[in-house]
């Protein structure tokens, strides 16, 4: 070989290296380039077969933070919308877990947790209505002598058929007899007030007399009803200064009455009944009475005038007692 073909081969072997590493760099460049143009395609496997476990991406919602004012995050309307973020307090279940549907509603506005409103087990007590006062003018119906066994009760079942109330001036000696009755009155919504306890004439009394009838009567009611009687009627409408006196001591007003029917005297149902709606007129004070004697005509008059002055537009209701 001569001389020019030694230099030559010599040269080839010096570039050799140069050339195998171009090479080299131009694979390791055309292999990145085909990686980024296309993502390796998954493994597909068995879940028995998959070793590494499947990891639920945490999703970010945009402008998160820990105010709930700085969030500008707004739930959708009408349930969930395919593809939409899931909003924190209400995530999605885990793969494979059985997810139940959720009851609680979807919150009003854009808040990021709903609290439902916790009911009490506490009854709600019902508030008491106002009575609405009845239309009309008013008459004052008022029995003495009582109260009795037998007509006091007819009386109180007559008022109430016609929801009327009336004030029942009382002996102290049938009080303490008939207790319960005097209680009953007081129970339907009636007055009891103080009628002397023997049905004594009081003008005829001195002041010691006056106190004892008054102040035993006082007793009584109490007694029965737990109740203080306010107003007095004095037997036979017998008063002095000094019945006057003592009852102002006891705090008791003194009423007497503007129609007197006379049913003490009997003279008929009708009669009676007659007596009362010829004259009645607002606020009339009417004298009858449910005690001492036979009172049958006066509870027959007594469903004659409610039943006619009802009619009439007539309210009955107690004296202020």
């Amino acid at each position: 070989m001569g001389q020019s073909s030694r230099r030559r081969t010599h040269s080839l072997v010096l570039l050799a290296p140069a050339l195998l590493g171009l090479l080299l760099f131009a694979l390791f460049a055309s292999t990145a380039r085909s990686d980024d143009a296309a993502p390796a395609a998954p493994v597909a496997c068995e879940p028995s077969e998959c070793t590494t476990p499947l990891v639920t991406p945490i999703l970010e919602i945009p402008g998160d933070s820990a105010d709930p004012a700085d969030r500008d995050w707004t739930p959708p309307v009408g349930g969930e919308t395919p593809g939409a973020d899931v909003p924190k307090f209400a995530p999605s279940p885990s793969p494979g877990a059985d997810a139940e549907p959720s009851t609680t509603p979807a919150p009003p506005g854009d808040f990021d947790i709903y609290i439902p409103e916790i009911a009490s087990d506490k009854p709600v007590p019902t508030p008491t209505p106002t009575p609405t006062p009845r239309p009309g003018p008013v008459i004052y119906l008022t029995f003495d002598d009582g109260p009795h066994p037998t007509w006091t009760p007819r009386v109180l079942e007559v008022l109430e058929r016609y929801a009327a109330y009336a004030t029942f001036f009382t002996l102290g000696t049938n009080v303490d007899a008939y207790p319960w009755i005097a209680a009953d009155i007081v129970a339907a919504g009636h007055a009891v007030a103080n009628h002397s306890y023997t049905h004594a004439n009081l003008a005829l009394l001195g002041r010691a007399g006056v106190e004892s009838e008054l102040v035993r009567t006082q007793s009584a009611i109490a007694s029965a009803t737990e109740r203080s009687a306010t107003c007095l009627r004095p037997p036979f409408g017998s008063v002095s200064g000094t019945v006057t006196s003592v009852a102002d001591s006891l705090g008791l007003d003194t009423w007497l009455w503007d129609v007197d029917p006379q049913d003490w005297a009997r003279p008929g149902a009708w009669t009676i009944a007659n007596r009362i709606i010829s004259v009645a007129r607002p606020t009339a004070v009417v004298l009858l009475h449910d005690g001492g004697g036979n009172r049958s005509q006066t509870v027959e008059a007594l469903e004659i005038v409610l039943a006619e002055l009802s009619a009439r537009g007539y309210r009955f209701e107690t004296l202020p007692c």
